[in-house]
């Protein structure tokens, strides 16, 4: 898909400080939503980087 490719181009392209402050602010804006929901949000940005929704998880809590 390409839009998972220029998500992928756009997170690459940032500082880990970018990187943390993108995966708390993703965190809090889904950490109310249904859990069927954040799973399909989880799983797409699995594809951008395994590790951006590993820390979207810890940050949650989640089970991983």
């Amino acid at each position: 898909m390409r839009e998972l490719m220029q998500a992928k181009q756009f997170y690459d392209s940032l500082a880990e400080a970018e990187r943390e402050e993108l995966c708390k602010a993703i965190a809090e804006d889904i950490f109310f939503l249904e859990e069927p929901l954040q799973e399909d949000i989880l799983a797409l940005l699995h594809q951008v980087d395994p590790l951006f929704s590993k820390k979207i998880r810890e940050i949650n809590s989640f089970t991983i």
